[in-house]
C-alpha cells in the first residue's frame, strides 16, 4: 500500500484515537480489570467515533489497529498487575512512588 504523506499522518491519528476508545471500551464500574474501574468508560460519543473510524478503513488496517490496541492493554495490565501485587516487596518506596498509580499507556 502506498499512502501520499498527508494520508499516513491522518491514518497514524486516526490509529492513536481508535487505540484510545477501544481501551475505553473496557473502561467503567462493571470492568473485569479492578484497576480500570475508576477510569472513564466509552461515551455514544466515543462509540460514534469509533463508528466512524472504523468505516473510514479496510478491515485489514481495522485488524492492525485492534492487535495494536490489544497489545497497549496486555502491557498495561502486567504494569499495573506488577504495582497492584506489591512487587516491589519491603523495599522503602521513594517519595516518588506515584510511580506505581494505575496508568494507561496512552
Amino acid at each position: 500500500n502506498a499512502y501520499n504523506l498527508h494520508d499516513a499522518i491522518r491514518m497514524r491519528m486516526n490509529c492513536k484515537e481508535y487505540i484510545r476508545l477501544y481501551k475505553k471500551k473496557f473502561n467503567g464500574p462493571q470492568s473485569s480489570f479492578h484497576w480500570r474501574r475508576s477510569l472513564p468508560p466509552l461515551t455514544a460519543e466515543d462509540a460514534t467515533r469509533l463508528g466512524l473510524i472504523e468505516l473510514s478503513y479496510p478491515a485489514d488496517k481495522l485488524v492492525n489497529f485492534r492487535m495494536m490496541a490489544q497489545t497497549e492493554m496486555k502491557t498495561e495490565t502486567s504494569i499495573n498487575s506488577f504495582a497492584e501485587e506489591g512487587a516491589l516487596g519491603d523495599v522503602k518506596r521513594s517519595p516518588r512512588s506515584q510511580v506505581w498509580q494505575v496508568r494507561e499507556l496512552t
